[in-house]
């Protein structure tokens, strides 16, 4: 292998020396040379910053890491950007764009990245253990030097990568040149090379493009001439964004105040622009048109932008997918179409429902899932609720294949890194291949963590837990733009950002309790009700139908009567409350005997029948010497018999029979009882000229007549 790798690096030492050696200009006046040209090269001299450069930390496999200030500025086409980004596959960029396999075959291209300066475009690598691999960049008043040292290529076997490459861009505002310095190549064990070099400006329709799947030899050096005096006219005015600067998908509330739309214009070019018209339409999946609406921009000097406000704001009835369009017109000599439109995915979500579904996906595989070679990567997603605050449930994931049987790890961060990057991890939980159903949705319980959110958003992770495991990919439009890839530790765009979503999101709730119950009748009618509310209530609050209350979180409440109640159960937390209401039937309450009576008209007594339960049945026992038992609810009944008369009332239904209940009622008037005459105390006795007679004070002494007899039982006065 090794003799192999020394011929191909002689082959494309041989390639470069018999291939062109200078090029251009492109359409704005651009050349370049190497330093293999006969007339004036550029000399190769490597600028070593490795002792006074800052160390790049973050970059991976496939990943960018920045923006970085050009704190001097740096004229590219005709433009000046003020910022930049460094790909590990061994490029700047200066939108931000993650490039990774397969590379542009040809610069320029407007299809993909654009502007961006690519020294060695490549599948290269920064992952795996005792990679050697460092970048540096370093800035003086004049030079801005990034250096990329023993950075080797990826490979499939372990450790994951081979060779080593060590190669510089240098760009200098004295002239605005750009300088790649290869100081060595080295391909290691790869047999194969994709990989491109050259410039590219921000439409991706004007470009240098020195070579394509060549490795360039070792101490040599690539010179991109900037012209000092451009004759170039660009006429670009396009979309920059729709609603926020990543022109990412967003969620939004269904049925909820009009959202304002708004857009971001730029002038691209390099001459100044007069005012333009800028128009929007949102259709719903089927076509169907929900708001249009336009705004005037300019005049724009070249390299501005503004946001402009349409006239239409967006109000959607129905929970679903919408696409945002945005479109510039009115530009006469636009050289640059491309950038003139530019869609945005817009998902309404229905916040009535509780349970909110996030996910920018239809639900609907295309295609093969996706999978990373070596099993160590993954997809994440960055969503922002459309309502705060919520609690997260679960999240989910679409996986389309496991032919290795490994499981997956479900990640979410907090957005609380640099730059509303990833910072804080909030919960991971493991899937084992056990819990996954191919082609379906793996829902992941959050719960335990109680995650909850009050502003901002979450990134959402799918990491593989081996090989042959696939996550399900959505090419239908519309398309969020949210998707980010995941290599080893290093997170970049994901490369078909603008083609490809993949099947994962989040189902949130609202933190309060959702108020839920249970009530358990097989002991009715003492009801043991169990509380199943969610989200963690601290207060509960039970009204059982009959008048009784309880605070208890599962009370046991005795029912004394059967019949239909609404049971209702209002649960809360810090955040907020509920309440839910449920309809009981007792059926199984033994009545309880209770009465009443009326003895307003002596000897006659009204009995009414109070007992509870209900009965359906009734068993009086009068107590009027030996009787009578009467079997009515309510009894009117003359006694017979003074005296004290023990009532018992005995109550029935299908469940059974109350005890009796009874009480003691004093019947009197009907003649002059014995019993009333033991009750009379009479003073002296024996009565002498004079005697006095006391009563009982309950007697009623209206009622009382005195007559008086001698011993024959004949009326004395």
């Amino acid at each position: 292998m090794k003799k192999l790798s020394v011929l191909f690096a002689l082959l494309s030492f041989v390639i470069f020396g018999n291939a062109q050696t200078s090029g251009g200009p492109d359409a704005f006046g651009y050349t370049w040379k190497n330093s293999l040209h006969t007339v004036s090269p550029p000399v190769y001299s490597w600028y070593d910053i490795s002792v006074k450069g800052t160390l790049v930390v973050g970059l991976a496999d496939d990943n960018v890491v920045g923006p970085f200030a050009l704190t001097n500025g740096f004229r590219y086409y005709w433009y000046s950007p003020t910022q930049f980004w460094i790909g590990s596959n061994g490029y700047l960029s200066f939108n931000g764009d993650n490039i990774s396999s397969p590379f542009p075959s040809m610069i320029p291209d407007p299809a993909g990245a654009n502007n961006y300066i690519a020294c060695l475009l490549s599948d290269l690598n920064f992952s795996g253990v005792g990679n050697p691999g460092k970048c540096y960049y370093y800035q003086t008043s004049d030079t801005l030097c990034v250096s990329f040292v023993d950075v080797p290529y990826w490979y499939s076997s372990a450790p994951t990568y081979t060779g080593q490459n060590s190669f510089q861009i240098i760009l200098s505002t004295v002239d605005s040149s750009i300088t790649f310095n290869y100081i060595s190549t080295n391909l290691g064990l790869q047999t194969t090379l994709d990989n491109i070099g050259g410039i590219e400006n921000v439409a991706g329709v004007i470009g240098l493009n020195p070579f394509t799947d060549v490795l360039p030899p070792s101490n040599y050096t690539i010179k991109f001439y900037y012209h000092q005096s451009p004759s170039f006219q660009s006429v670009d005015g396009g979309i920059n964004w729709n609603d926020n600067e990543a022109n990412g998908g967003i969620f939004i509330k269904k049925d909820a105040a009009p959202y304002p739309m708004i857009a971001n214009v730029k002038n691209f070019g390099n001459t100044n622009l007069n005012m333009f018209l800028v128009k929007d339409t949102v259709f719903a999946s089927n076509g169907t048109v929900v708001a249009s609406g336009g705004a005037v921009a300019g005049p724009l000097a070249p390299n501005t932008d503004v946001t402009v406000n349409f006239s239409d704001s967006l109000v959607v009835t129905a929970a679903g997918r919408y696409t945002n369009v945005t479109y510039v017109t009115g530009i006469p000599g636009d050289i640059v179409p491309s950038n003139n439109k530019l869609q945005q995915e817009i998902v309404a979500v229905d916040t009535a429902a509780g349970l909110m579904t996030l996910e920018f996906t239809d639900g609907i595989a295309n295609g093969t899932g996706l999978n990373w070679n070596g099993g160590n990567g993954g997809i994440a997603v960055y969503i922002e609720p459309p309502t705060y605050p919520v609690k997260i449930n679960s999240s989910r994931f679409f996986i389309t294949a496991n032919t290795s049987g490994v499981g997956f790890y479900a990640v979410i961060y907090d957005d609380n890194g640099p730059n509303g990057t990833k910072g804080t991890v909030l919960d991971s939980v493991f899937v084992p291949p056990s819990g996954i159903t191919i082609n379906s949705y793996k829902t992941v319980s959050h719960l335990s963590k109680s995650i909850i959110l009050n502003s901002g958003g979450v990134y959402l992770l799918w990491y593989m837990g081996g090989t042959g495991i696939a996550l399900g990919r959505d090419t239908d439009p519309p398309i969020s733009r949210r998707m980010i890839e995941v290599l080893g530790t290093g997170w970049a765009g994901y490369r078909d950002l603008l083609t490809e979503d993949f099947m994962l999101g989040l189902v949130v709730d609202y933190p309060w309790p959702r108020a839920d119950f249970k009530a358990i009748m097989v002991q009715d009618p003492k009801i043991n009700f169990r509380d199943l509310s969610s989200n963690d209530p601290t207060t509960w609050y039970w009204t059982f139908g009959d008048g009784d209350t309880s605070t208890t979180k599962d009370p046991i409440h005795d029912y004394i009567e059967n019949g239909k109640y609404e049971v209702c159960l209002a649960v809360s937390n810090s955040y907020g409350s509920d309440t839910i209401c449920d309809t009981i039937e007792i059926k199984k309450v033994i009545p309880t005997a209770y009465f009443t009576y009326n003895d307003s008209a002596l000897p006659k007594i009204s009995f009414r029948d109070e007992s509870i339960g209900p009965p359906t049945s009734w068993q009086w026992n009068l107590a009027d010497t030996v009787g009578p038992n009467v079997f009515i609810q309510n009894v009117t009944y003359t006694y017979k018999n003074n005296g004290i008369h023990n009532v018992c009332l005995t109550a029935t239904n299908v469940n059974g029979s109350s005890a009796p209940y009874c009480e003691d009622i004093n019947i009197y008037g009907i003649g002059l009882a014995e019993y009333i005459l033991k009750e009379l105390q009479i003073h002296p006795n024996p009565i002498t000229d004079e005697a006095v007679i006391t009563l009982p004070s309950t007697y009623n002494s209206e009622e009382l007549s005195l007559i008086t007899m001698n011993m024959l039982g004949a009326e004395v006065e």
